[in-house]
C-alpha cells in the first residue's frame, strides 16, 4: 500500500495535472487546477510559523528543470521581433526530496514561483492563440510578476535562485519581455527584461542547469535582443 501524499506532493500533483490539461487546450481548467493548488501553498505558508533555515548543500546540489511544451507551434506573431513567445510550462517532480514538505522555505518557494510561472503561461497562451485579449495579457503579467516578486525578496534571505531555478527564471524575463514588446509597446520594461535574461544566461551554471531543448531555445534568442535593442530605441 502506497504511503499518503505530503501536501507538497499533492500540490506538484495538481500543477502537473494542470499542464496536461492545458496540452488537451483546456486552458481555463488548468487555471483553475493551478488556483487551487496555489491557495494550497498560500494557506500553508499562513498556518505555518518556519522558522528561517538556509537551504543545506544536499538541497541546493544541482538539479535540471524541465519545460514541456504546450502546443507544437509557438503561437506567435510575424512581429516578434525581440522576444519569442516561450510557450512551455515547468514541471516538478513527485519523487524529488527537495520538495516533499511546504514547511522547507526552498520547496515552498520552487514550488510557489513554478505554479505561478504556470498560470501566467498559461493566461499568455490564450492571450497570444486568441488574436487580442488585453485582459490576458495583463493577467499573464500579473502572474509573471508575483513569481518574480516571491524570488526577488527570498534572494535577500536565501540567495535564490538556484540552479534549480534558472529555467524559471529565464522562462519569466523571456516571456514578459514578449508581452511588451510585441503587443504593450513598453520599450524601456522590454530593454529591462533584455537586461535581466542577458544577465540570467551568463551564469556559469546555466548550460548544466537546463535541458538541451530549453538551452537551444535560450542561446538562439538571447542573442536576438541585443541586435534588436535599435528597432525598440526611442525615437530621437
Amino acid at each position: 500500500m502506497s504511503p499518503p501524499q505530503s501536501l507538497a506532493q499533492r500540490v506538484i500533483q495538481l500543477n502537473n495535472e494542470a499542464i496536461v490539461c492545458a496540452i488537451k487546450g483546456f486552458r481555463q481548467d488548468g487555471v483553475a487546477t493551478l488556483q487551487r493548488a496555489l491557495a494550497m501553498v498560500l494557506t500553508c505558508e499562513e498556518s505555518n510559523q518556519v522558522s528561517v533555515v538556509r537551504p543545506s548543500n544536499e538541497q541546493q546540489r544541482d538539479q535540471m528543470a524541465y519545460s514541456v511544451p504546450l502546443a507544437r507551434d509557438q503561437c506567435s506573431k510575424p512581429f516578434d521581433d525581440v522576444f519569442q513567445f516561450f510557450n512551455r510550462a515547468i514541471t516538478l517532480p513527485q519523487d524529488d526530496e527537495r520538495f516533499a514538505t511546504l514547511s522547507c522555505p526552498h520547496s515552498r518557494i520552487r514550488i510557489q514561483t513554478t505554479i505561478l510561472y504556470n498560470l501566467g503561461v498559461f493566461c499568455h497562451m490564450e492571450a497570444v492563440c486568441s488574436g487580442n485579449s488585453t485582459l490576458a495579457f495583463a493577467n499573464a503579467l500579473q502572474f509573471y510578476g508575483g513569481a518574480y516578486q516571491v524570488l526577488e525578496n527570498s534572494s535577500k534571505i536565501f540567495g535564490f535562485p538556484h540552479d534549480d531555478a534558472l529555467l524559471l527564471v529565464l522562462a519569466l524575463f523571456n516571456n514578459m519581455g514578449h508581452i511588451h514588446s510585441s503587443f504593450m509597446m513598453d520599450s524601456d520594461k522590454t530593454r529591462q527584461c533584455i537586461s535581466w535574461m542577458q544577465s540570467t544566461f551568463a551564469t556559469p551554471q546555466t548550460h548544466n542547469a537546463l535541458a538541451p531543448e530549453d538551452y537551444a531555445f535560450f542561446s538562439q534568442y538571447i542573442s536576438v535582443p541585443a541586435g534588436a535593442q535599435l528597432l525598440i530605441s526611442p525615437a530621437a
